[in-house]
Formats: C-alpha cells, structure tokens, sequence
C-alpha cells in the first residue's frame, strides 16, 4: 500500500501553458459595468530553498474588452508586469516578488508617458504617487498580487498539510479596497475533495464566507449612503466564494477556477468568473 505525503509540487523546470479567461461584472447604483480579461500564461517552478519555493510566471498575452477610465490604467500597469518571478512559502502562498526592481524600473521609464496618456483621469498625480508607493513596497505589492487573478488561480496555499480526502485547513483570504477603502475579508475552508491512487487525479476546494468580525459594517454603511435612505449598521452582505484546483502527479495545476459574488440587495452586486485552462499536452 502506498504510503501518502501531504500535496507538494515537485515538478521543477517544466513549463506549463495555460488560458486564463475572467468575467468580471458589477452593478452599482443602476449603472452596470463589464469586463472579459483573457491571456496566455508560462509557469514553471524553477527551485525550492529554505523559505517555500521560487516560480516564474509569464504573461505571453493578455487582452480585456473594458479599456476606459480605471481600467484603462490597470490594464497598462499590468502589461509591465509580464514576467515575474514569485518566491511562494510552503504552502504555495507568495510572500515576495523576486524581481520587484526591474518592474518599478520599467514603471520609472514609463511613468512620464502614462501620466500624459492618462492626464483626463481624476487625481491621475495622486494615482501616480499610488503606484509608486506600491512599487516601493514588496509586502504590499505582493498582498495585491495575492488577490489578483493569477495570484489566486496560480498561487493557492494548498500545499504542505493535505494528505487524505475530507481532510481541510482553515485560512484567510482578503480583497483589499472592495468597497472604496473597505475590504472583503473571507474566511476561507481549505478541503482535499479527492485522491486517487498514485495521484491520477487530486482536487482541492476552496470555500470561503464573510469574516463579521473584520468587516467593517460602519465604513461600509457610510460609503454606499448616498445611494439609499435609512441604510441599518449591519448591512446584509451576500457572499458565495469557491476556487477550485486539479493537480497532476507533479501536485501542479492543471485547471482551476473562482467564483466570487458579493451582493448587498437593491444597493451593489459584483461577479467574477475565472478559470484556467491547459493549452500544452503535458497537462
């Protein structure tokens, strides 16, 4: 009988290529806003040293139908960040980015240029500063790739305590800034769904459900109050999270997917569909 370990990748200097599709739609105050985001995705685990492991990922490709105001600006920002190299923990969560300085200096060749091509925006000096200060900052920088697409469907904290199925782990997972400067904390159950012998086939779930305790209901009231009358302190907030991930022999990814809705009745509803997909036969 084969003994089991606990979820581990061991797949090092193999290249995966994946298709990464989003759907991103929200609804606020009667006014609907939408956007597809697809690209072509490179990843590889190129070592493991005393902390956890070290990645690369490539963005060979990447498109969004949305390319107005706000969006406009993401989505130039994360055209310079085409390749990165991630230094995960053990259990597959990014802690740092590797090569954080070549991307703040193409930002520093680029800034002039996004400043001029995005003079319209409001408050396009203070965003700049924004940025700079992100670029600045490698734990707040990676804290915003952990909530990202790619963060979440490429970097799961999934490894290094599941062995059996049925077995789960509680976690933590934050989207900072979702509504205005309040974020959505979730309190995420981690489960081994399935198994097989020899690893033919492993899935992981991931579900997840709003922390009370760290949502802050007040700033939240006060943001969304010029849009409704008589708004209660404890706002109803509908939540539905899942992530899903197929893992080969390696423990690396093959397929997976989110789903985030959040809605607050009447008032906002948000949704994003997102999955992965194989585009090479190794997978």
């Amino acid at each position: 009988m084969q003994t089991k370990t606990p979820l581990t990748p061991t797949d090092s200097y193999i290249w995966y290529t994946y298709k990464m599709d989003v759907r991103q739609r929200s609804i606020m105050g009667g006014t609907a806003n939408e956007n597809f985001i697809t690209a072509t995705i490179k990843k590889a685990l190129v070592s493991k040293n005393e902390t956890g492991y070290i990645y690369q990922i490539d963005t060979i490709e990447r498109k969004q139908t949305n390319l107005e105001g706000i969006r406009a600006m993401e989505d130039d920002i994360v055209q310079l960040q085409n390749e990165l190299i991630v230094q995960t923990d053990f259990s597959g969560l990014p802690i740092r980015i590797v090569n954080l300085t070549p991307i703040r200096d193409k930002w520093l060749a680029y800034r002039a240029k996004f400043k001029k091509k995005h003079k319209n925006q409001e408050n396009i000096s203070n965003i700049i500063l924004e940025i700079d200060s992100l670029l600045n900052n490698n734990k707040l920088f990676t804290l915003n790739f952990i909530e990202s697409e790619i963060g979440t469907l490429f970097f799961p904290p999934i490894y290094g305590s599941l062995t059996n199925p049925d077995e789960t782990i509680q976690q933590h997972k934050n989207f900072d800034n979702f509504f205005a400067q309040s974020a959505l904390p979730l309190n995420i159950t981690t489960l081994l769904k399935e198994r097989q012998p020899n690893d033919k086939m492993v899935l992981v779930k991931r579900f997840g459900e709003l922390n009370i305790e760290k949502f802050d209901h007040y700033a939240v009231r006060k943001f969304f109050r010029k849009m409704a009358d008589n708004i209660k302190l404890a706002i109803p907030v509908k939540v539905n999270y899942i992530e899903s991930y197929d893992l080969n022999k390696f423990h690396a990814i093959t397929h997976s997917g989110q789903i985030l809705n959040v809605q607050i009745e009447a008032l906002f509803t948000f949704e994003q569909i997102a999955r992965v997909t194989p585009l090479n036969t190794e997978l």
